[in-house]
């Protein structure tokens, strides 16, 4: 008996366009724009209800962990998401040093932290490649994406100084029974982890200056050469 042959079947896949709107509604950014009006909202309370605004910003700070996640388990990975990330963290601190308002230190910090991201997100999103031929002691920071003492020093530094700050003016830590000795030592280690990063950060944009005007130096010289 011959077998019968059957007509072949072609399956096609129906490729959806991916567009600049598309991106913005992405599940990790959609995260990001919560994270913005949980601090705005927070904001409103600073003074007024230490209580809900601590709620507020932790859940602002817990979602943090949740964006890169979803941006991996769902392949909704962009630069606009890595950008906007680092946006809200550094909204959120520059409204806390604001508002508390210590002398030199909050214009400073806020100054210095802006200032480094538009040097690391400049024309380019791995921005942690950049520090792969720095000095140990700036290198040790980023060691196994900063889960390491030395990272975890800086990254205590720069995000649970301010809000330790803000604990200690608003006496939240006298309320949630942390005795004034054991509050004192915690915002020295704080103080001095905010301190290695701001040198970190000092680096970070010296190291960026020189690229620019050895950047700008070549051009002058292949423009002379013409």
């Amino acid at each position: 008996h011959k077998k019968k042959k059957f007509p072949k079947t072609t399956t096609t896949t129906t490729m959806t366009s991916c567009t600049p709107s598309t991106i913005l509604w992405y599940v990790p950014n959609l995260i990001g724009y919560a994270r913005i009006t949980l601090i705005l909202a927070g904001w409103l309370w600073f003074w007024e209800s230490p209580a809900l605004f601590l709620w507020l910003y932790g859940i602002q700070a817990t979602l943090d962990g949740f964006d890169g996640y979803f941006a991996r388990k769902l392949r909704q990975t962009s630069r606009f998401g890595a950008w906007l990330d680092v946006v809200v963290d550094n909204l959120g601190r520059s409204l806390l040093w604001y508002s508390l308002a210590v002398p030199l230190a909050s214009p400073f910090v806020m100054c210095l932290e802006w200032l480094v991201f538009a040097c690391t997100h400049d024309a380019t999103g791995a921005w942690k490649s950049q520090f792969d031929n720095a000095p140990s002691w700036v290198a040790k920071v980023f060691e196994a994406g900063f889960k390491n003492p030395y990272g975890t020093l800086v990254i205590s530094g720069i995000h649970v100084l301010p809000i330790w700050l803000y604990a200690q003016q608003s006496n939240a830590d006298a309320a949630l029974g942390i005795p004034d000795a054991l509050s004192t030592m915690i915002l020295g280690v704080l103080v001095v982890g905010r301190v290695y990063g701001a040198c970190v950060e000092g680096w970070t944009l010296m190291r960026h200056v020189k690229a620019l005007l050895v950047e700008d130096a070549r051009s002058a010289n292949d423009k002379a050469d013409k």
